[in-house]
Order: structure tokens, then sequence, then C-alpha cells
């Protein structure tokens, strides 16, 4: 019984020992009050923080889509712009093909109308030395004039023919001259013009 008492004894003493005073238990209530907003303060802020990375990574993942989108467009856009240049490219030089043809073409037209010409040119003048000839004969011999007048008319005759064909084979070699000048000109206009592709 003395055994038990005393244990009893013991245990009060110990209670009272472990007990808080008023402002002990005042400060405990407002360190707890305090942790429990601080972590409800925590908590509030990390579940904001949440929210704000979810929309972050969502928009991350728009801008993601819209650059892939807009690659996409831009790929599309300059496959478009290089067939469209290699089309352009391509038509300039079949139309600089045809150019040079035409214009090889041209200059040997003019070549020989120029051959042509100047060999009219000599027929011309031997025929105005021959023509010269007759008429100091026909002075000479002013008696025999009707018997000349035949030969000398066809001759004037012939003389004119030669120059009609003349100033014919002169016109066409001033046309040849002309649509020469015009095809160099397209020449060089659409080598130009491919140079500025091709450097661009």
């Amino acid at each position: 019984m003395a055994g038990a008492h005393g244990d009893a004894d013991n245990l009060e003493k110990r209670q009272e020992a472990c007990a808080f005073s008023p402002a002990e238990k005042m400060r405990f209530t407002s360190l707890t009050y305090k942790i429990i907003e601080e972590l409800k303060m925590r908590r509030e802020i990390d579940s904001e923080n949440e929210k704000k990375i979810q929309r972050l990574l969502q928009d991350r993942f728009t801008l993601g889509w819209k650059l892939d989108q807009e690659n996409k467009k831009l790929k599309s856009s300059e496959e478009k712009h290089d067939a469209e240049l290699r089309d352009v490219r391509r038509q300039l030089q079949e139309e600089m093909k045809e150019y040079q043809v035409e214009a090889s073409q041209h200059k040997v037209y003019r070549q020989l109308a120029e051959k042509e010409r100047e060999a009219m040119k000599e027929e011309i003048r031997k025929l105005q030395l021959v023509n010269y000839a007759l008429d100091k004969k026909v002075r000479e011999y002013e008696r025999q004039e009707k018997l000349h007048n035949t030969d000398r008319e066809q001759h004037i005759e012939q003389v004119s023919k030669y120059e009609r064909l003349f100033k014919q084979v002169q016109s066409l070699g001033n046309t040849l001259e002309c649509r020469q000048e015009q095809i160099e000109a397209k020449t060089s206009r659409a080598i130009q013009a491919l140079m500025g592709l091709l450097f661009s």
C-alpha cells in the first residue's frame, strides 16, 4: 500500500512538472496558429504556382504548335517559291535559246543580204560604166542614133531593173538589221533578268 501510494505521488509530481503555465500556453497557441497560417499560405502559394505552371505549359504547348504550323507554312511557301523560280529560270533559258537561234538566223540572213547588196552595187557600177560608155558612143555616133536607140533603151531598162532590185535588197537589209537589233536588245534583257534571278 505504501508503495502504491508513493507511485501515485510521483505521477502527480511529474504531471505538475510537465504542465504549461498560462503564458506558455498562450505562446504555444500563437505559434501553432502562425504555423497553421503559414502552412495555409504555403498551400495556397503552391496551388497558385501549380496553376501558373500549368498555364505556362499550356502556353508553351500552344506556342510550340503555332510555331510548328508557321514553320510548315514557311516551308510550303519556300518550296512553292523555289518551284516558281525554277519555272521562271527554265522559261527564260528556253526564251534565250530561241532568241539566240533567231538572232543567229537573222545574222546569217543579214550577211547574205549584205553580200547580195554588195554584188548588186558592183553590178550597178559596171552597168553605169557601160551606160556611160554607151552614152559617149551615142554622142560620137549621133548619125547612127536610130541604130543604137533600141540597145540603149534596153540597157537603160536593165539598169533601172537592177536599180530597183538594189533598192529592194537594200530595204530588206535595213529591215533585217532593225530586227537583229531588236533581237539583240531582247536577248540582253533576258540575260540580265536571268542573272538577277540566279544571284537573287
